[in-house]
């Protein structure tokens, strides 16, 4: 079926607006297509509607047509632009708050997206609810859109978006959740991030990193550790300035970083290098630019004065 311009903007719209702005393409160190870097950026909000006694009410009879409209519609795009211009109501729209309810069980999840995102316009306590519930969807498209409605509200439940990260098998969408996090949790919650950081794909680890950091998570060692040679450029130099500004010399992160030495990356060897000095006290000749067998030997050398062997 061949959709009009209109209908493949609105199609586009989720991507463009929860893919995030980016530090860049960069190649996937497993030879895997490329991937997206998405540490900076952030979700879009979907406008919230705040409490306003003198909101101007939406007419009867036009709420009346455009849920008939909605109704009629046979094509799902069609019914997800109609709950689109609900949103752009606000809380005029309160009247059309069943027709969007009905829309959350929507056959195809471009709809079901679009019902919830203009729930959380038209009515905060039903649009979390909506969006809470919208979680657990199949589709990948309508967990991103229900992360920037919960993201956009006054109130989160912080524990269910972290074990909502925690479970989350889709890394997009596992990111989106690491990005609502880093925005919304306070320094009282900061330990729960080590919940989460042994669970994440590593391109979601770049902000979870930072707020390991942020909380200075000294707990959050040992998982860093396990981290350091994970399969993503960006994680891995995350993960080894992290170690070095925590400051605690784990055995376990010191043989990590003593590998990444011969690292593939040139800003992984560097960051690795600077943590092993920050953290041994120790300073063995070494050139982050050099050959692999001067790289390697100079491994060794790290090896025997910080391992012992």
């Amino acid at each position: 079926m061949e959709t009009s311009p209109p209908m493949r903007a609105l199609l586009m719209l989720p991507l463009l607006a929860l893919l995030f702005a980016a530090c860049g393409d960069k190649p996937a160190p497993d030879d895997s297509a490329p991937v997206k870097s998405l540490g900076k950026a952030e979700l879009e909000k979907p406008v919230v509607a705040e409490a306003q006694p003198d909101a101007p009410k939406l007419d009867a009879g036009v709420a009346a047509r455009m849920a008939m409209a909605i109704e009629k519609t046979k094509d799902a795009f069609d019914r997800a632009e109609l709950y689109h211009k609900a949103k752009s109501l606000g809380a005029a729209g309160k009247a059309l708050i069943p027709v969007l309810q009905k829309g959350l069980s929507d056959v195809e999840g471009v709809a079901r997206a679009a019902a919830v995102e203009a729930l959380a316009a038209i009515d905060a306590t039903i649009g979390a609810a909506a969006a809470s519930k919208a979680l657990s969807d199949k589709d990948p498209e309508v967990r991103l859109r229900a992360l920037a409605a919960l993201d956009s509200l006054p109130a989160m439940d912080i524990e269910s978006i972290i074990a909502f990260v925690r479970d989350e098998i889709d890394s997009t969408v596992q990111l989106a959740g690491v990005l609502v996090l880093e925005k919304k949790l306070t320094a009282a919650q900061g330990e729960r991030v080590c919940f989460i950081l042994g669970a994440l794909d590593p391109k979601a680890l770049v902000p979870c990193v930072r707020m390991v950091r942020k909380f200075a998570l000294k707990a959050a060692v040992p998982k860093l550790a396990t981290l350091v040679n994970c399969h993503d450029e960006d994680a891995r130099v995350a993960v080894a300035e992290a170690l070095a500004e925590l400051g605690v010399p784990d055995k376990d992160a010191l043989k990590g970083l003593v590998r990444a030495l011969t690292d593939e990356a040139l800003s992984v060897r560097k960051a690795a290098y600077a943590a092993l000095k920050k953290l041994s006290g120790k300073d063995i000749r070494y050139n982050p630019e050099a050959d692999e067998m001067e790289l390697e030997d100079a491994q060794s050398a790290w090896k025997e004065a910080v391992l012992g062997k």
